[in-house]
């Protein structure tokens, strides 16, 4: 009985967490340079500042009833909210597809590419984090 009851529990956790990365397929397009890094006590998490070189929207910063957007768009600053890779550094490009919930990462010291999925932030400390240190509004 125990473990049906888990199975059902994680089916509806899965199921919402689907439904909450929908939000993500919203065409909002970029790409830019890291220009600063605020690294958090939590796993790595942190705030990714960019130079941006391209997108397709000058604003973003929609907030939903639940969680937070891993990015924001001011001009042509943005913020990537997620993990912090290891030997990342200023200058490193990043390249973000909100409708495939894809940012690529690439280090230009040795030109490695890495790419990892976008998603909705939950965590409560990641988005006082990011209530705490990010600079656009």
């Amino acid at each position: 009985m125990c473990v049906f009851v888990i199975r059902c529990f994680d089916k509806n956790i899965k199921e919402d967490l689907e439904k909450l990365n929908l939000q993500l397929e919203n065409d909002v397009i970029f790409e830019g340079y890291v220009i600063d890094l605020k690294e958090s006590n939590n796993h790595s998490f942190g705030i990714i500042t960019l130079k941006l070189i391209k997108q397709n929207v000058d604003y973003y910063n929609k907030n939903l009833d639940r969680g937070a957007f891993p990015y924001k768009i001011r001009g042509e600053i943005a913020e990537l909210y997620t993990a912090i890779p290891d030997g990342i550094e200023k200058g490193d490009y990043y390249s973000v597809d909100s409708n495939n919930k894809i940012y690529i990462y690439k280090q230009e010291l040795n030109n490695k590419e890495y790419k990892s999925k976008l998603y909705i932030i939950l965590n409560g400390s990641d988005m006082k984090f990011i209530e705490k240190y990010s600079v656009i509004k």
